[in-house]
């Protein structure tokens, strides 16, 4: 049995503890090996070797970089500073590429932009049109009538529309 109470063949655990469940002879499983993030002798991440392959791992874009994660070496964390915003740039103008419209709609993309050398973007208005038809414009909003409860509801337009 497994850790999630399913029966999927012999287990082992391996050397940092994902449990495997998958038998030789299983078709159904697909292995994907996920890049680890380079990261640097003091355990910062080394944003002067990420890639487009593996930016999506990047936890946070807007934190700061302490300089005890890069050596205590000021030039280091300046390059790293320039490079993260550098791959920052790439990655939003390949994900604005592929589709304007959720990359705008993402929750992050303001926050992330700020970080970026993009210059500021809003949708037009057939683009919010567009949002809407494919549910990206849905955001949970406090009840104001009703404050003391700390009620929410989905809403689907600006309170303007």
């Amino acid at each position: 049995m497994t850790s999630t109470g399913m029966t999927a063949g012999p287990e082992n655990i391996d050397e940092v503890g994902h449990m495997n469940t998958i038998e030789a002879d299983d078709d159904d499983w697909v292995i994907v090996n996920t890049p680890a993030l380079p990261i640097n002798p003091w355990g910062g991440i080394d944003f002067t070797r990420v890639d487009l392959a593996n930016v999506e791992l990047v936890p946070i874009w807007w934190a700061d970089l302490w300089p005890e994660d890069y050596g205590d070496d000021v030039t280091r964390v300046e390059a790293n500073e320039i490079a993260r915003r550098s791959i920052l740039t790439k990655y939003l103008e390949r994900q604005l590429q592929a589709d304007r419209i959720l990359t705008i709609s993402n929750f992050d993309f303001c926050t992330m932009r700020a970080y970026s050398d993009l210059a500021p973007i809003s949708m037009t208005d057939d683009e919010r049109r567009s949002a809407r038809a494919r549910g990206l414009t849905r955001e949970w909003e406090l009840d104001w009538g009703d404050l003391d409860s700390d009620t929410h509801f989905l809403r689907d337009k600006k309170w303007y529309e």
